[in-house]
């Protein structure tokens, strides 16, 4: 018999079943790079928090304007110190296109970093001498 206590049971939380919506784009286009031509127009690199993520979407920017499609293998030769990917592991690449089930929320993804990078703009976390917490810049002498 259920106690009355079972109904007050918090469900789990779905966030914790969503990516992170910059891992689930970049996922999202290794996997299917045709997206890259739907979301180049509304992403801009700078628009991703983690410099990490910034310096993936370049180089699958850079792969797409030179007509190389910006999959999991192609960015994988990348990753070895070649400029565009130095320091990037081919297994965190591995990781991010493994974390995407399916590519069906990219439009929702799409939004979220956007009005993430608006909210930063607006909390004037993005401005010069400022820390990206939206703190201030520790004063060097």
């Amino acid at each position: 018999m259920p106690s009355p206590d079972d109904s007050r049971r918090k469900r789990p939380s779905l966030a914790k079943e969503r990516p992170d919506p910059e891992v689930h784009i970049l996922g999202s286009i290794m996997g299917d790079p045709v997206l890259l031509e739907c979301i180049a127009p509304r992403i801009k690199p700078e628009y991703f928090r983690r410099e990490l993520h910034r310096r993936i979407y370049r180089a699958m920017l850079y792969k797409h304007e030179y007509g190389i499609s910006p999959n999991l293998q192609s960015l994988s030769l990348e990753a070895r110190p070649s400029g565009l990917l130095e320091n990037v592991g081919r297994q965190t690449l591995l990781d991010m296109a493994r974390s995407v089930a399916t590519s069906a929320d990219t439009d929702n993804s799409v939004k979220r970093i956007v009005r993430r990078y608006k909210q930063r703009e607006l909390d004037g976390s993005l401005m010069p001498g400022r820390r990206s917490f939206g703190g201030p810049a520790p004063v060097t002498t």
